[in-house]
């Protein structure tokens, strides 16, 4: 007859039991790590207001939000309607509500596609606007593209502004650098830099 080594056969089992535990361990680590909050990868929301930090990219959700923000803003998205509220600085804001009011100092880039929005921002670096009813009062715009219908616009400068919409008012205290208008029915007025181009249809220049 055939001698069973017991101490071989609970050293194999020990073997076993290890393996599985491993198994399990490596399985349950696919599963992410439990401490972390769901969607700790996502954006942060500011709807409530807060601080930037290090070029960091944030949104605006909230329809209605009064958000004050402030610090190293990179990209700030607002896609809740009728936000009110004050960016201080950030590399670019996206607004894609409507109804949205926005205060700030010096914003690298805006990009509007909502309507009826107004800023309120002493200096934008790049505007591009094809939600229609814009407002922005401010000091200084550098390329500015309007290609929705009926916006306003009150400044001291703009460096290049082109208007491929109708029915827009542009009124700059000092010079446009750089000015081409392709839409209908808009008032443009200035104070020197780029001569005024052919009238089109309906359009009144003042310089």
């Amino acid at each position: 007859m055939a001698t069973v080594n017991r101490s071989g056969i609970a050293s194999v089992c020990a073997l076993v039991a290890l393996a599985l535990v491993g198994c399990s361990t490596s399985d349950s680590s696919s599963d992410g790590d439990p401490r972390l909050p769901v969607g700790a990868g996502s954006l942060r929301d500011l709807s409530a207001g807060g601080t930037c930090e290090a070029r960091e990219s944030v949104t605006i959700g909230t329809s209605g939000a009064s958000p004050i923000i402030t610090g190293d803003c990179g990209s700030i998205t607002v896609t809740g309607n009728k936000v009110s509220g004050n960016i201080e600085t950030a590399g670019s804001v996206v607004v894609k509500g409507a109804g949205v009011t926005l205060l700030g100092v010096e914003w690298g880039s805006a990009t509007v596609s909502g309507a009826d929005v107004g800023l309120n921002v002493d200096h934008i670096g790049t505007l591009r606007a094809s939600g229609g009813g814009l407002h922005v009062t401010n000091r200084t715009l550098g390329t500015v593209t309007l290609d929705g219908d009926a916006a306003t616009i009150n400044t001291d400068k703009i460096d290049d502004l082109t208007v491929a919409g109708d029915g827009s008012t542009v009124v700059v205290t000092g010079p446009i650098l750089k000015l081409a208008v392709r839409g209908d029915d808009n008032t443009l007025s200035w104070d020197g830099g780029a001569e005024a181009p052919s009238a089109g249809s309906g359009n009144t220049y003042s310089r």
